[in-house]
């Protein structure tokens, strides 16, 4: 069985140095081996690099682009070298820490898009209501057009200055975590329907084949009519 490979902050073993002169995943961990320049890694390197970079990003010293960036290039490493790279500016994890899994890109841009939905729906509000407001007092207020600059302030204060939760302008792990389990909820309610479905059919099927059974029990008990 093949060794995984360590890499400087390693959060499987943050307690053990790694030589400056060769750092990274090109260094094997077990004791005896003797490091090799460019060692490629294996799938269980990748993923533990991956998870590594989850426990980052919920700690907060990734921001999501950061981890979207650095996860790919993960996925996508052939040699120590590559992960070497993604860590050089983060700290070992604490020792036995517990490593985040991993998300996919299609549970952060979905945590994304729940996330953005309360600023689109307050750019539509003051759009809307600017546009209403606009016409309503034109004919009583010669000023009414600056009602119309709402737009634009409201759009800098949600999507440059990005004012209220941090939820709206960055999935935490938090809500792709909730988002994972109502996802995990709708399959498994969809899984026990189709469940119930099927028990339904056999019942249906048994009780069929009971009757038919019963009624040619009948017919035979009863033997030939004349």
């Amino acid at each position: 069985m093949s060794t995984p490979a360590q890499f400087p902050h390693d959060p499987r073993f943050p307690s053990q140095p790694v030589p400056n002169s060769n750092p990274g995943f090109a260094q094997p961990y077990r004791a005896g081996h003797s490091s090799v320049p460019g060692l490629r890694i294996s799938d269980q390197d990748r993923q533990q690099a991956l998870e590594a970079l989850g426990s980052h990003f919920a700690e907060g010293r990734l921001q999501l682009d950061e981890y979207e960036e650095r996860a790919s290039l993960a996925a996508e490493a052939t040699t120590a070298d590559d992960l070497n790279a993604l860590f050089v500016d983060l700290p070992a994890l604490k020792p036995n820490a517990p490593l985040m899994p991993m998300y996919s890109a299609s549970e952060v841009e979905r945590a994304r898009i729940n996330g953005g939905r309360p600023k689109t729906g307050i750019m539509l509000l003051t759009t809307i209501g600017s546009i209403v407001g606009t016409a309503l007092l034109n004919p009583y207020w010669e000023m009414s057009g600056l009602i119309m600059f709402l737009i634009p302030a409201v759009a800098v204060l949600l999507y440059v200055l990005k004012i209220g939760p941090a939820e709206w302008h960055a999935p935490s792990q938090r809500s792709i975590e909730r988002a994972r389990l109502r996802s995990i909820r709708t399959e498994h309610r969809y899984q026990a329907e189709q469940l119930r479905a099927q028990r339904r059919q056999q019942r249906a099927e048994l009780t069929s084949s009971a009757m038919d059974m019963a009624h040619r029990s009948l017919k035979r008990f009863q033997g030939p009519q004349r």
